[in-house]
């Protein structure tokens, strides 16, 4: 099955843990008798347990809110057969008659509007942002100043600016042909390049590392991206809103639905360019991309305009305040 499908296909499967789930942890919950119950916005069996036991709910949101109007309901995406519909379908019916949660179907209960949602991204980059009231807490990403410490990396061979980072993350990193094609593409230019290469390449299948390139299995990216001038990444949710917090401008090459999503508004909001990975990303493409991004003076204006939002949003620091306030009060604040 491919990494898509699999993907689409994880309301489902969280909804059968749901029903293994449930019974295991809700007597716990309600021995603690707690003021509300924290849980991430995809742990289906903890919304449950929320409503079956009156308990305000907080969902935590890392990625865009899977709603109608932004089109990010991941199972819509997913054509299951007749009979695994029918099996859904008995499995919600069974959790809503036994535990009398108010969902009719299985969007709702992925949906799961909640009292508070807490939602790392910034308002502005979730799509349809305007349309969400104040249940829901824009506060931007959360991340550790610190959490790269501890990590080797040879600063003292970095070149001069311009700096190009490259990364594709930590899942789909084994591409040695995209590798190749990047020294290819950035050999004898102007540009010091970074590349991770991340822990499942054997790096003698590399062509000759050309001298302005600097490759390591582990990039601690916090410290490099404040000297980057442009960003080559997959589009991860967590490299992307890393990027706009220090305000480089990105080229993305995505593998997921998800990182697709996210290249196309990035490229909507102006804050970089969407690579199809389907189609041949040449040397030429990748320097053409590049060199769009840092020649086009509007790129580094919008980012910077969005990095402003970023670090505006408030982090974890008002994800805190806004879920103190909630079990006070019972607003976000």
């Amino acid at each position: 099955m491919r990494d898509n499908q699999r993907l689409a296909l994880l309301p489902f499967r969280l909804l059968q843990t749901s029903r293994q789930m449930v019974p295991l942890l809700l007597e716990r919950v309600k021995a603690e008798y707690p003021d509300c119950l924290v849980y991430s916005g995809l742990f289906l069996w903890a919304r449950i347990i929320a409503h079956a036991l009156d308990i305000p709910g907080v969902a935590l949101w890392p990625t865009y809110i899977p709603d109608a109007r932004s089109g990010t309901i991941m199972h819509e995406r997913a054509a299951p057969a007749a009979a695994s519909l029918k099996r859904i379908g008995d499995e919600l019916s069974y959790l809503r008659e036994t535990y009398h949660i108010p969902f009719p179907d299985l969007a709702s209960l992925v949906r799961g509007e909640e009292g508070l949602t807490i939602v790392f991204l910034p308002r502005a980059f979730q799509p349809g942002g305007d349309t969400f009231d104040e249940r829901y807490l824009f506060v931007g990403p959360s991340f550790h100043p610190n959490r790269d410490e501890g990590h080797s990396f040879p600063h003292e061979h970095l070149g001069p600016p311009p700096l190009l980072y490259i990364s594709l993350g930590t899942m789909y990193n084994n591409q040695v042909e995209f590798y190749n094609t990047c020294f290819k593409a950035f050999n004898n230019t102007g540009w010091h390049v970074i590349l991770s290469l991340g822990d499942k390449l054997d790096s003698d299948s590399l062509q000759s590392i050309p001298e302005n390139f600097v490759t390591a299995s582990y990039v601690p990216q916090l410290e490099v991206l404040p000297q980057t001038d442009v960003f080559l990444s997959h589009g991860g949710m967590n490299s992307t809103m890393e990027s706009l917090y220090f305000g480089v401008p990105m080229v993305i090459i995505p593998h997921t639905n998800e990182q697709k999503m996210t290249a196309k508004r990035v490229e909507e909001l102006g804050l970089g360019i969407a690579l199809d990975e389907s189609a041949a990303v040449t040397a030429e493409v990748l320097r053409e991309a590049v060199a769009q991004v840092t020649l086009d003076l509007h790129y580094k204006e919008r980012v910077e305009a969005m990095q402003h939002l970023v670090c505006e949003a408030g982090g974890y620091n008002r994800a805190t305040d806004g879920l103190q306030n909630y079990v006070r009060v019972g607003k976000p604040g």
